[in-house]
């Protein structure tokens, strides 16, 4: 949220693309994630589950047999879903949050263009980044 300007959290790093995503769309201003470690907060995020319920209590492992995530209740619904992945980019400094807004910004002037905008459900989320020095950490365990 630190690095987002839609959330008036940060002077230095503007994500003008992203902020038009936030005005509209929903902004959640209070989701939290079920856990720090990343593929179980990230499984979570895709299936609705606490890692507990759907496998992913560690990096490195696989969601259950079973387990459905959001794009099969999305695809039962009539939705063609697709992956952006932004979650690999690591965003040490501002100037990587403004390349992430930059590609935001391609994706829906793409859409736009395309005439599918208004037809697109775009969800945007992140996860944890790294510590950059907090707690005297700098890359996550």
């Amino acid at each position: 949220m630190d690095t987002v300007s839609a959330y008036g959290l940060n002077d230095i790093c503007k994500t003008p693309n992203i902020d038009k995503l936030a005005q509209r769309g929903v902004r959640f201003d209070r989701a939290f994630t079920p856990t720090a470690i990343c593929s179980p907060a990230r499984a979570s995020f895709f299936t609705g589950l606490y890692p507990n319920h759907h496998g992913v209590t560690g990096n490195g492992l696989s969601i259950n047999q079973g387990v459905r995530g959001l794009n099969s209740y999305l695809e039962e619904a009539g939705y063609a879903c697709g992956w952006e992945g932004f979650q690999e980019i690591a965003a040490r400094y501002y100037g990587h949050c403004t390349l992430i807004d930059d590609m935001v910004g391609r994706v829906v002037d793409t859409l736009d263009r395309l005439g599918q905008l208004d037809n697109t459900i775009i969800i945007y989320t992140a996860d944890h980044g790294d510590c950059l020095g907090a707690h005297k950490l700098i890359e996550k365990t």
